[in-house]
This record gives structure tokens, sequence and C-alpha cells, in this order.
């Protein structure tokens, strides 16, 4: 339940994407994790820093995609924050005693020897690097085609009216375009938040398996 609701402004990006379009999801992500954020307060009065961070950086990158109505600042959002996460993650790792992994599962009491916490920080941050430089990876087919549309068009392209607006060799790369803008809302969803969850189990499970309190914690789940 609470990896839905940490993912829930993604989700909501994706289906308003769905029924609508890039602009209209990202309103709905801002709005998503305002409310998500509301919520979080509502139940616990306090904030949850990494709901603060994605709010902050949904705010920045979704409004100047609103306002200046490019895509760009919106697909540049996932690297930012994955990056933002990896900083912290190295900050906690170099300078704080008690590393971010060891917070994030105090709730479980586990009890690991403190190079098990090092491993699995450093595995984030690896993680999160690796997200960021996919997301752009991702990202980048559709910024190369939609500035070879715009020379043609001599302008912004309706790559949302392709058929309607375009024709022979224009019209295939604006459905190229549209076919890559898409291609990154999936990758968004099913692959970084996909990856991350995959990930995050992994490390829990290694964590666990090395936790100094093992068999203690599996007979309190039996």
């Amino acid at each position: 339940m609470k990896f839905l609701f940490d993912t829930f402004p993604v989700i909501l990006f994706f289906a308003a994407y769905k029924v609508y379009d890039i602009y209209v999801a990202t309103i709905s992500a801002i709005i998503a994790s305002l409310v998500q954020v509301g919520i979080y307060w509502y139940r616990h009065r306090k904030f949850e820093k990494i709901h603060l961070i994605s709010l902050g950086i949904i705010v920045v990158f979704g409004g100047a995609t609103l306002l200046l109505h490019d895509k760009t600042f919106i697909m540049w959002k996932p690297t930012v924050l994955y990056w933002s996460f990896a900083g912290i993650f190295a900050y906690y790792l170099l300078f704080n005693e008690k590393k971010i992994s060891q917070l994030l599962m105090s709730q479980a009491e586990i009890k690991a020897p403190a190079n098990i916490w090092i491993h699995a920080d450093i595995a984030f941050i690896l993680l999160f690097v690796a997200l960021g430089i996919a997301n752009l990876i991702v990202a980048n087919y559709f910024f190369e085609s939609q500035q070879a549309l715009s020379l043609l068009t001599n302008g912004e392209p309706d790559i949302e009216n392709c058929a309607a607006t375009y024709s022979g060799d224009v019209l295939a790369l604006c459905e190229d375009t549209k076919s890559f803008e898409e291609a990154w809302v999936n990758f968004k969803l099913f692959g970084l938040t996909g990856i991350s969850l995959l990930f995050t189990l992994g490390i829990g499970f290694y964590v666990l398996r090395n936790a100094t309190n093992y068999d203690e914690l599996v007979k309190s789940k039996t």
C-alpha cells in the first residue's frame, strides 16, 4: 500500500496522459503530489521528506512545462529527482553515522552490521544515477525527433494531430515523434518505477538475510 501511495502521482500522470495529453498529465501529477503531501500530513502530522522533494521538483519542472509549453522540462524531471536522491544518499553515506537505508528500515526493527547498510546505500546511489541516465536516453529519442520535426515545420509541431496537420515525410516524422513521447511515458511507469520497486525489494532481502537478528525476525512473522 505504501508503494502505491508513494507512486500515486506517477500512476495518475500515466492515466491522464492515456486519456488526454502530456500537459493535462502534468497538471494531474502536480495536483496528485499536493494531495499526497496533504494526506500524509493529515495522517501523521508531519511531512515525508521524499514527498516534499518530489513535490518541489514536479512544481518547478511541471510548472515550466505548462508555462513555456515545452515538454522537455517534464521529461527531465525524473532525472533531476533520481539524481537528487542519489545526492542525498551520498551525503548521508559520507557525513551521517546512520545511513538512509537504516533509517528507512528502522520500523522493521532490522539490526545489521554497519557495512551492510553502507552496501545498501551505495547500491541505491548507483541505482538512482543509472535511472537518471536511462530516463535521458529514452527521452532523447523524443528530443531529437521533435527538433527535426520543428525544423521541417518552422515552429512548434502539433504531434497531437499528426494526420490532420501533416502529410508525406513530415507526417511520418510526426508519428514517430508521438510514438517516442508515448514510449517515454510508458517507460516512466513500467520501466523506472518497476525497476525501482524490484531493486528495493532485492536490497530489502539482502539486508534481511544479513541481519544479526534474522532468526528472531523470521520467528516473529510465523
